[in-house]
């Protein structure tokens, strides 16, 4: 009966060697998965912080180029009103 025992229970304990080898197995996998996805997000989360930085200065170059137009419409309409005066004054 020892004998039997002891073979049942070196039966188990391969058994749950095995398991115990497949699990962290499955651990390690899992971690360089997880690192693998980590890297991944930050990667394609700096390629967009990029993008957006690109994009917001070419929209700032369009505004000021924009405000740029609209400040020199609005110079020459005064121009034209203060040219529309002087000669309304020479006029009486």
């Amino acid at each position: 009966m020892d004998a039997d025992l002891h073979m049942k229970m070196s039966k188990k304990i391969a058994q749950l060697t095995k398991v115990i080898f497949h699990l962290n197995t499955k651990n390690e996998d899992a971690a360089m998965e997880l690192q693998a996805t980590v890297y991944s997000h930050r990667k394609e989360n700096d390629m967009l912080a990029k993008e957006a930085a690109s994009k917001m200065g070419q929209l700032k170059d369009a505004l000021d180029k924009r405000e740029a137009q609209l400040k020199a419409m609005d110079n020459v309409k005064k121009v034209k009103e203060r040219h529309q005066l002087d000669k309304a004054e020479r006029l009486d």
